[in-house]
């Protein structure tokens, strides 16, 4: 699962600099995908307060 966060963090360090915008549409995908995996843990663990939390970038 940190590898996730890890591939997350860097492409979203990329989109600091100027990139084609099919970059920044394959970087909204993958967030949304991490995002969905992050609440969906959550749920499991029945934190709810995070799971909303992640759950609004996700579904965005």
């Amino acid at each position: 699962m940190k590898d996730l966060y890890l591939i997350l963090s860097v492409f979203l360090i990329f989109c600091l600099v100027p990139m084609p915008y099919g970059y920044y549409i394959l970087v909204r995908f993958v967030a949304m995908v991490v995002f969905g995996v992050m609440t969906y843990q959550y749920i499991q663990k029945k934190q709810m307060v995070w799971a909303v939390t992640f759950s609004l970038p996700a579904f965005h």
